[in-house]
């Protein structure tokens, strides 16, 4: 089936395809954890480990304790959901457990991106950055630009939620010969009173030392064994722990992430325990996996915890580089695992392991438990839940010596044949996770995998403790020694849980299962005043600064300028004096720079008109103007530059949202090429009638000039408005409608003039189309596209089809770079002599056009692609989460061409979000390739078809 939406008079729609449409510019909020029914993108999200609300994630930053609040900075991608310009994102908790989402902290400037790091409070003030009574918070991450890796520091003295860098970045330069130099991780080391910095060289750790944070000296190297294999180390931590929870005991381990080559395949982690003096780190025991599952990399500890709580507490990115960035979710990618609790377990070998296990204050979120104790369970397994909950913790512990099973574990199964198994086998001694038929895995040949990992019987027990969320599950085995953290994409489908055994039975100590709620996570909301004014401070920037505006990183840093002309001779044609120039400021590379501005809140008034002026590079995603409704931190309208410093004004209509409290963002997100923004003279508050988005009389049908204006000469009158439908010696002029201007009608070829419409906001897609005829003279006779604001024509086109004849041949522009700018249209004839006159009619400035395809060639799936936006739109069918009867996908098919999906009587649809759709004004049309089977059932009068009417005779 093919679905296609187009312009059109009047439309009958008798189908279960579900279209909603709103205003052409409205873009979705951004929320965290909606439920999957409420939005099928988030069917992936976890429920209670940490997810940014969009876009993209991976390592973890930064982890600090301060003044009862946990603070986890992270790679994060603010512009897609792959791996791209790296920031730090920001979240806080009060317990490690619900987190709230606070707005970017670092952005790339002029010395890079913003890749990974740590953070510290220098209770010493050692750096000189305290500005207040309060001991600071010191971040050093590595800058990145072109390959590139130099360490800087950062500073906050309001607990994290403002950072300034420091002046004298980068404080240590790239070493040579090396192409790796990132991901410093810094701790104070009190025997030696002095700061210790290891970072990742690749193939090494390299260990520094300073007393200030700003000068470093090398003292020591930690090589990656020669038989490591493929990839290299990154994100490394060194931690003091204790040795089975004895504080006077305490060893060192140094823990590093493996970027290919890790025990599950791809990436990973691993540890080294041995001795640190301050200067060097030295092995006593060989590398150990820290997570034997393939979805735990990056992982780091928090500094500055309570001496108190005393507790090493780590977290990880969950996922793996061989597939993160094409995992199943949408909106955003990538989550965290559960904070860990980290020590030291010893053997009876004398050796040393490292134990995991999920901090205390996960218990909060347990709710009903069910239980089983002392039950041998043979063969025939043992159904435990008929339905288990999506979000489920198990404890469980087995006797091994009344145990003769060869295998025995925990199943999950549903009704569309997806399993997931946690098992332990008695013969090998292997705590195993096995995926490989859990869910959905088409992204990747790596994902669906069973992973295996070591475990031995303890003092004749094997004890387990699975956490399992909407996409994860963790396993702890024999209290944390043995790990595994894999993510799984199962469906929604209710799913039974059973203990199973193989070749023998098991003996059961206590099965306990356990019901979690869903932890809080979500973005900081800004504490909107009641009363707010309908004008906006300092919307022009004559305060030669940005008073009344709120400043996120360093684009905007020194950009108020009165520069009148930018290379020296060319006007930017600013209002006033002030403006604020993307490009000014000091800095080496000012197009790097990357940063917000945010204007105080406003409540629209007056018309709904919004107009400013704007210029600088052009790229709507990552360059661009917003207004936003503060309410829900929705953007509204958008516009970008058109890769000109010269202003133009943009112009929009907001009437649908006068009374609401809105703002104004500039964001500047781009990193390369023309990658700043100009803006002046915004204006919030406008009476009168609002200028609209249509010319008048562009089709002429008024028989007359109404709607334009003769700017000069004779050559076009009223009387040129002509009902023809031949010129006298031939025929058709081919026009629309009754009537058209034929610029001979009245006058000849030897007049000359210039013709004006009236003016309008361009608005839809951008497209403009008329219909031209006469001579064919680019520069003296001709339409143009005209910027109102300075009179540039911006486009022109003459009768270049012609052929010694009067008929007409249809121009179309894409003008879409100027959407939001006052223009008008202008004919010129400048032209005597033969065939010096033109001809035109049916001017169409606004269109929709194409406003979504759906090919429906998915095959497989409950999403459908819609090829002009790119968007993925769910597909929902009524037996996807059935009780009755087996849950089921839509029903895919093959098509004539391609495939196809069946619409099964009204059990089918495809949704989208009102609101990230353009409205035409007046109607739609609907066409789909059908192959009705039959009429439905019963005596509804309703045909399983979709009906579509036109009028052909408008071209339509």
């Amino acid at each position: 089936m093919n679905a296609k939406v187009a312009k059109s008079i009047s439309v009958l729609i008798i189908c279960t395809l579900v279209l909603a449409l709103f205003p052409p510019t409205l873009l979705k909020a951004k929320t965290n954890q909606e439920s999957s029914a409420d939005n099928p993108s988030e069917t992936y999200r976890s429920q209670f480990h940490y997810s940014p609300s969009e876009n993209w994630m991976n390592d973890p930053n930064g982890l600090v304790y301060y003044d009862g609040e946990y603070h986890l900075f992270y790679q994060h991608n603010p512009t897609g959901n792959q791996w791209g310009p790296m920031y730090w994102g920001h979240a806080v908790s009060e317990d490690l457990i619900n987190w709230e989402e606070h707005p970017i902290a670092l952005y790339p400037d002029e010395n890079g991106f913003i890749w990974s790091g740590s953070v510290v409070v220098d209770k010493g003030n050692t750096a000189g950055f305290q500005s207040g009574d309060e001991a600071p918070m010191v971040a050093m991450f590595t800058h990145e630009k072109g390959g590139h890796q130099t360490q800087s520091l950062a500073y906050s003295n309001d607990k994290g939620r403002t950072w300034n860098k420091y002046e004298g970045n980068p404080v240590i330069e790239m070493p040579e010969n090396t192409d790796v130099f990132r991901d410093p991780k810094v701790f104070w080391h009190e025997e030696t009173e002095k700061w210790v910095m290891i970072i990742s060289a690749g193939q090494s750790v390299e260990i520094y030392r300073s007393a200030d944070l700003k000068e470093w000296e090398h003292t020591g190297s930690f090589p990656r064994p020669e038989d490591a294999g493929s990839g290299v180390w990154e994100v490394p931590d060194l931690v003091e722990l204790p040795v089975d929870g004895d504080e006077t005991n305490k060893r060192w381990a140094l823990l590093v992430s493996v970027s290919e080559g890790a025990a599950a395949g791809g990436s990973g982690m691993e540890y080294f325990v041995g001795d640190f003096n301050g200067k060097t780190f030295t092995k006593t025991q060989e590398a150990t996996p820290v997570d034997y599952g393939a979805d735990m990399y990056a992982g780091i500890t928090w500094s500055n915890i309570p001496e108190a709580d005393g507790r090493n507490i780590m977290l990880g990115w969950m996922n793996n580089w061989q597939y993160a960035q094409d995992i199943p979710t949408e909106g955003f990618r990538g989550a965290m695992s559960l904070p860990r609790e980290l020590g030291l377990s010893s053997g009876s070998d004398g050796s040393l392991s490292l134990t995991q296990k999920p901090v205390s204050e996960f218990d909060s979120l347990r709710g009903e438990s069910t239980e089983w104790t002392d039950e041998l369970i043979d063969g025939n397994g043992k159904q435990l839940l008929s339905e288990t909950e999506d979000l489920i913790e198990i404890e469980a512990e087995f006797d091994m010596k009344e145990t003769s099973a060869e295998e025995f574990g925990f199943q999950w199964k549903n009704s569309n044949e997806q399993s997931m198994a946690v098992s332990f086998n008695t013969q090998t001694q292997q705590l195993n996770v096995d995926r490989s038929e859990a869910g959905e895995s088409s992204f990747s040949d790596d994902f669906a995998k069973k992973h295996e990992a070591p475990m031995q019987i303890e003092d004749g027990k094997v004890n387990l403790r699975m956490i399992v969320d909407r996409a994860s599950i963790e396993v702890f085995g024999n209290d944390g020694k043995t790990v595994l953290t894999d993510q799984v994409f199962r469906d929604e489908s209710p799913s039974s849980l059973e203990l199973y055994t193989v070749n023998g039975d098991v003996q059961v100590n206590t099965i306990k299962i356990t019901k979690l709620n869903k932890a809080d996570i979500r973005v900081k909301e800004d504490t909107i005043p009641k009363d707010v004014p309908s004008t906006l401070e300092n919307g022009n920037f004559e305060t030669g600064d940005l008073s009344g505006w709120k400043q996120q990183g360093n684009a905007f840093a020194g950009a108020v300028s009165d520069a009148e002309n930018y290379w020296d001779t060319h006007p930017f044609q600013q209002e006033g004096k002030y403006h604020v120039w993307g490009f000014a400021g000091e800095s080496s590379d000012p197009d790097f720079r990357t940063g917000t501005l945010q204007s105080d809140y406003f409540k629209l008034a007056g018309n709904g008109k919004i107009e400013f002026l704007i210029g600088g590079g052009q790229d709507i995603e990552k360059l661009y103007v917003a207004l936003v409704r503060a309410e829900d931190g929705k953007e509204l309208f958008k516009a970008t530059g058109a890769n000109e410093e010269k202003y133009r004004r943009v112009s929009w209509d907001a009437s649908k949202f006068v009374g609401e409290t809105l703002y104004l963002k500039v964001v500047d997100y781009h990193t390369d090429g023309f990658g700043h923004i100009n803006v002046d003279d915004f204006q919030v508050y406008h009476e009168g009638e609002m200028l609209g988005d249509t010319i008048e009389n562009g089709n002429f049908e008024t028989g007359d000039l109404t709607g334009w204006t003769i700017e000069e000469g004779d050559a076009f009158s009223a009387e040129d408005v002509t009902s023809d439908t031949d010129w006298g010696w031939g025929g058709p002029f081919n026009h629309q409608g009754d009537y058209h201007l034929w610029g001979a009608k009245d006058g000849g070829d030897e007049q000359t003039g210039v013709l004006k419409s009236s003016p309008f906001i361009l608005s839809g897609t951008g497209k403009i189309s008329f219909l031209i005829g006469g001579g064919n003279d680019i520069d003296n006779l001709y339409v143009a596209l005209v910027r109102a604001s300075d009179g540039k024509e911006l486009l022109k086109a003459t009768n270049t089809e012609w052929n010694d004849d009067e008929s007409y041949t249809p121009v179309s522009w894409d003008a879409s770079d100027y959407l939001g700018e006052e223009l008008y249209i202008k004919v010129v004839d400048k032209a005597t002599g033969g065939w010096g006159h033109i001809n035109v009619d049916d001017f169409q400035v606004k269109q929709t056009g194409l406003l979504a395809h759906w090919p429906l060639n998915e095959a497989e799936g409950s999403e459908a692609k819609d090829e002009v936006t790119g968007k993925m739109d769910p597909v929902s069918y009524v037996f996807n989460d059935a009780k009755y009867k087996p849950s089921t996908d839509p029903l895919w098919r093959e098509g004539l061409v391609g495939n196809a999906l069946l619409f099964d009587g009204y059990s089918t649809w495809i949704t989208r979000d009102a609101e990230s759709m353009i409205q035409p004004e007046d109607a739609l049309t609907i066409e789909g390739w059908v192959a009705p089977r039959s009429y439905e059932w019963g005596d509804l009068g309703q045909v399983s078809a979709i009906v579509n009417q036109h009028d052909k005779t408008k071209n339509e």
